[in-house]
């Protein structure tokens, strides 16, 4: 069956929009090999900037290892993978579009997305861009592949343009490993 449903209202509620952070936050922290923040009875709000915070302080400091952050980067695709596999299982996603249901989990986190999964993507405003250089956002690119590879298949995810550096929005190619030439 084709997934022809919208997401769930429920993706956008409080208790929805934490436990997507929490997630997020130990799968970057776990590949990474650093101990979370305790976020214990936090907001949705204080927990985006918990994680917009930790993980610019974290991407900077993997990049400044000696493989330029290499390692860690394919540990965080592998972790994001895993978390957008699992989150694609789930039974209120099975049926809702790739797109749909990663612009949805994007929004929580205060990036407006659009296009095609697999596609062309825009996104933007992004909540990030405030807190990330142009290397970390790049860095970071890592947990974007991964997600989108485990909703909507193994794939690359390639950026032409950046808020980070400048642009008015991010433009990006997410192809599938089928399709790449």
């Amino acid at each position: 069956m084709k997934p022809t449903e919208s997401p769930p209202a429920f993706m956008g509620a409080e208790w929805f929009r934490k436990m997507q952070l929490e997630l997020m936050l130990h799968t970057f922290a776990r590949a990474l090999e650093v101990p979370a923040p305790a976020v214990r009875g936090m907001s949705s709000e204080k927990l985006l900037r918990t994680f917009a915070a930790f993980s610019a302080l974290q991407a900077s400091k993997a990049l400044a290892e000696p493989d330029g952050g290499v390692r860690k980067a394919r540990r965080l695709f592998d972790g994001a993978r895993r978390l957008g596999q699992a989150v694609r299982a789930l039974p209120p996603f099975r049926h809702v579009g790739a797109m749909e249901l990663v612009a949805a989990l994007y929004c929580n986190i205060g990036i407006a997305a659009r296009g095609e999964l697999p596609g062309e993507l825009v996104m933007g405003p992004c909540y990030f861009s405030a807190f990330y250089s142009p290397a970390t956002c790049a860095f970071m690119r890592s947990f974007d592949a991964g997600v989108m590879s485990g909703i909507a298949g193994d794939g690359s995810l390639d950026f032409e343009s950046r808020i980070t550096q400048g642009a008015p929005c991010c433009r990006a190619l997410f192809t599938l490993e089928g399709d790449l030439q």
